[in-house]
């Protein structure tokens, strides 16, 4: 970042420094940076995500989407099926040097089935025409069998990559500001310099609502620096969620060379139809450094298969002449899970439901018998257990959904079943039997317990078999 930029160039140069026209723009963003994102240095995590942007970074303990394992790699555990996310953002728009800054980011998560998630991922942070810093990301999540604690890893390649242009190719004095020409000492090695990073990430199920999450970032603590050393800075991140099926809370506790942040946000999903749902999110921000920020953000949701999501943000101190940071993400999910409507996964549920505590009651017998291995029965009878708490929890959730849609489409089904009713009695009238019955069954579809509807249907097919 420009902060970042202007930071590496004055450490590593010495009595050397970049032209008067870029240090202004340096030290303009530097400042902006500084009071709205407490940047430390190199490759700060800028985020992923505009449903987490919109909640403040807030995004620890959830583990529901590629976005929120990008904060913690655990979270890729929790994925099902396949998950693709494209997401890109503008921070500080309208800043007036003409500056301008970008953030884009690609993930790929897929499950193995009985194994682990895998994903890939790649970020960038863009300084147009001055400066990049790019991440190639590799993860791997896996929830343990006997507790609900789910573990993560990332391993990832830093690159940062400096233009050339015209004031890196001719340096200036520090203390005069008088031009000597020649290249900055600075990239006397070159524009361009990676290392490795890892990253380690724990996500606990405390009960069916609330869990807790550790993640730690650049364990390793890489060097990036081109002449003298960058260091990109250890961050520990502890987070507490409380997530239910419409409402989501998250606050999380970030720890950062000797600074200290919290981010929390919420999340409120509202149903609209069958496979439409709306979200409305907020969040707040507050740490070291001035640190300062309110966030607010909206998505749509397609069933389980298309959701897009939207955030914005402002500095609540330090410099505001701008109109805010802007963010958009897409996540399409991919498998056979995700193509079923919520009925049908409820369902499903209810036969997992039933077979997990079947399997229960026989493990428990097993175990009263005198040869049985007590130990490997006693750990069969845990993971069935957990398993079977797991499935009651989704199922409990989609329950809520789905009469959560019954409500709403209640009075749109009265309305069509009457239409379909007052049909089939003008084609009784008719004497057009047969075709009376078709259209009083589409009506009972829409309203099973209409209880006029059901005795003309028995009418019509006494008359139907009375003709016969």
């Amino acid at each position: 970042m420009a902060k970042k930029n202007y930071r590496i160039l004055k450490s590593a140069s010495g009595e050397w420094r970049v032209a008067s026209g870029f240090k202004i723009l340096l030290l303009t963003t530097y400042y902006l940076l500084l009071a709205t994102l407490c940047l430390y240095g190199a490759f700060d995590d800028a985020g992923a995500g505009a449903r987490s942007a919109a909640m403040s970074n807030a995004s620890m303990a959830l583990g529901d989407d590629i976005y929120s394992a990008y904060y913690n790699p655990a979270g890729f555990a929790k994925i099902k099926g396949s998950e693709l996310g494209i997401d890109y953002s503008r921070p500080f728009m309208g800043f007036d040097d003409g500056s301008s800054i970008a953030n884009s980011f690609i993930g790929y998560a897929q499950k193995i089935k009985n194994i682990c998630t895998l994903s890939l991922g790649w970020s960038k942070f863009d300084l147009s025409g001055y400066f990049a810093e790019n991440t190639f990301a590799f993860g791997c999540g896996k929830e343990l069998e006997f507790i609900p604690l789910s573990v993560g890893t990332k391993i990832k390649l830093l690159n940062r990559t400096f233009n050339k242009t015209a004031y890196t190719e001719n340096a200036a004095a520090l203390s005069t500001d008088k031009t000597l020409g020649g290249v900055d000492p600075v990239f006397g090695d070159g524009y361009s310099k990676s290392c490795y990073s890892f990253d380690l990430g724990l996500l606990y199920a405390l009960n069916r609502y609330n869990s807790v999450g550790l993640a730690v970032s650049n364990i390793n603590q890489p060097d990036i620096g081109f002449k003298n050393k960058d260091i990109v800075f250890r961050s520990i991140k502890v987070g507490y969620a409380y997530k239910t099926e419409p409402i989501v809370v998250d606050v999380d506790f970030i720890f950062r060379n000797g600074d200290n942040f919290i981010n929390s946000g919420f999340e409120k999903w509202m149903v609209l139809d069958k496979n439409n749902k709306v979200a409305l999110r907020g969040g707040f921000g507050i740490g070291s450094r001035e640190y300062a920020n309110a966030s607010l953000g909206v998505g749509y949701k397609y069933d389980r298969v298309f959701q897009i999501d939207y955030s914005f943000k402002y500095p609540l101190r330090g410099v505001s002449d701008f109109s805010g940071s802007h963010q958009i993400s897409l996540t399409m999910r991919y498998g056979k899970d995700t193509a079923k409507s919520d009925a049908e996964r409820e369902k499903n549920m209810a036969d997992e439901i039933k077979k997990l505590k079947s399997e229960i009651e026989n493990a428990k017998k097993d175990l009263q018998k005198k040869d049985a291995d007590s130990q490997k029965t006693n750990a069969k009878i845990l993971l069935l257990e957990k398993s079977l708490n797991n499935a009651e929890l989704e199922r409990e959730q989609l329950q809520k959904t789905i009469n959560i849609m019954k409500k709403k489409t209640q009075p749109v089904n009265r309305l069509e079943a009457e239409k379909y009713y007052t049909q089939a009695l003008q084609l009784y009238e008719k004497q057009q039997l047969s075709q009376a019955m078709e259209v009083l069954k589409k009506a009972l579809s829409l309203e099973p317990d209409n209880e006029e509807m059901k005795k003309t249907m028995e009418r019509i097919k006494k008359e139907i078999q009375l003709k016969q």
